[in-house]
């Protein structure tokens, strides 16, 4: 059974902590937390934890760099870094393949015709207000959208995608056959930056933390 993660926090810095995470499978979708308006505990960050590791296959979008990540600061739990470099981060594979990032909303509007509820930045303060379950439906629905992205690639190999500049464009999976590749096969198979880049481009996301 494969699962579609995600997770909130009170910021994307080295200080922000969770405050809720969510799973989806192809039927159904579960949300994590310690009560409204309060920080993940680690008790609960480890049944989560344990949920991960358990899942034959496991999808994020920046999970490898920042939700995992996240998940291991407050755990401990060291199987976490396994799981970052076998699970299928959409965003990693994109990066390594384009040499360049992009949004889960970029690919979602154009898509699916239907991108996300909100944003990150929203769900870091709202959390702590009258409007946390809003924060927890919006959690949950980023792991729908990452599912119908993933259900989308698999069946037609391309995503289109809107750039900032609204330029529509396709992105053709490297894998060809339409699968997300595994974290550590993404980077080892990193593309060289495209002849139009004129700087530098930005380095891949930081997986220091699991290995590699």
């Amino acid at each position: 059974m494969s699962l579609y993660f995600d997770l909130e926090t009170t910021g994307v810095g080295p200080t922000g902590k969770i405050t809720c995470a969510a799973t989806s499978t192809r039927d159904s979708t579960t949300t994590w937390h310690s009560g409204f308006g309060e920080l993940l505990t680690a008790a609960d960050g480890q049944r989560l934890a344990d949920a991960l590791v358990a899942a034959p296959t496991v999808y994020t979008f920046n999970g490898a760099a920042f939700d995992l990540r996240k998940l291991h600061e407050l755990t401990g739990d060291d199987r976490l870094r396994g799981v970052a470099l076998r699970h299928r981060d959409l965003m990693v594979d994109f990066a390594c393949d384009s040499r360049y990032y992009t949004s889960m909303e970029s690919f979602a509007a154009p898509t699916l015709k239907a991108g996300k509820s909100n944003t990150g930045a929203w769900a870091a303060t709202a959390w702590f207000t009258d409007e946390a379950a809003a924060v927890l439906d919006y959690c949950a629905q980023d792991t729908v959208v990452l599912r119908d992205l993933c259900d989308y690639a698999e069946r037609w190999g391309k995503l289109t995608r809107r750039s900032k500049a609204g330029k529509l464009s396709e992105w053709v999976l490297p894998s060809l056959d339409g699968s997300i590749r595994p974290v550590a096969t993404a980077v080892a198979n990193q593309m060289p930056p495209p002849s139009w880049m004129r700087t530098a481009p930005l380095p891949l996301p930081d997986t220091g933390w699991a290995g590699l």
